[in-house]
């Protein structure tokens, strides 16, 4: 999108979310712009809102994870990914965010098994490659 649509696009889904504050579409993409923007905490809460009416989507775990992440939330940051994965285990952000925590906290054998995974879905996945290479060494 263009500056011009994202605007439009950004007052649409606030205005959406006044004539009903649980609409997930609106609180998903929201949470996407302020990730975008660098404004986690906004996008946390539209991520968090967004959980109440779609508790099983695993891209917006993923998404929730990586914000907790940008401030240093890495304990929430991992639960989310943990669900993220239960409710998709091949969901390859998840799998490699997830997999660099545990590299990070030295749990190397769970670190490898995401790698691993990605390269089994996605042979080619440069990331996974060298995390794989950084753990293994």
């Amino acid at each position: 999108l263009e500056s011009g649509e994202v605007g439009r696009a950004f007052k649409y889904f606030r205005e959406a979310i006044r004539w009903n504050p649980s609409f997930y579409p609106a609180h998903y993409n929201l949470g996407i712009f302020y990730y975008g923007q660098e404004k986690f905490d906004k996008a946390i809460f539209h991520f968090l809102e967004a959980l109440k009416v779609h508790p099983q989507g695993s891209e917006l775990h993923c998404n929730l994870a990586a914000s907790y992440e940008a401030i240093h939330r890495r304990d929430k940051a991992k639960s989310h990914y943990e669900l993220a994965l239960k409710y998709n285990p091949e969901l390859i952000p998840a799998l490699l965010n997830y997999g660099g925590i545990l590299f990070e906290e030295g749990e190397k054998k769970k670190a490898e098994l995401c790698f691993k995974k990605v390269l089994g879905l996605e042979p080619d996945n440069n990331l996974a490659k060298q995390y794989l290479k950084s753990v293994c060494s």
